[in-house]
């Protein structure tokens, strides 16, 4: 997976991303999450490895989805309005 961050570790890295191919930015060590596993465990997965998306699936199968920081703060956020009721 590659994402903004890397770009921008590319870039001030060597300053052109124009000759750098994609595997030399590339994240090769992901973090997965299970799509079974409860959005309060892919927050905290995504704290302790300090990224804003990971994707859902795993390694052998593959990803089938990506979870954002976003969606993340959506579901506390729809869960704490409801909590305030």
């Amino acid at each position: 997976m590659i994402s903004e961050r890397d770009i921008v570790n590319v870039l001030g890295a060597h300053g052109d991303v124009a000759t750098i191919q994609v595997d030399q930015a590339v994240t090769w060590d992901l973090v997965w999450a299970d799509p079974d596993d409860p959005i309060s465990m892919v927050g905290g997965l995504m704290l302790e490895a300090n990224v804003r998306h990971i994707p859902i699936g795993n390694s052998r199968t593959g990803a089938i989805g990506i979870v954002s920081i976003r969606d993340v703060l959506a579901v506390f956020m729809a869960e704490s309005r409801l909590a305030a009721r």
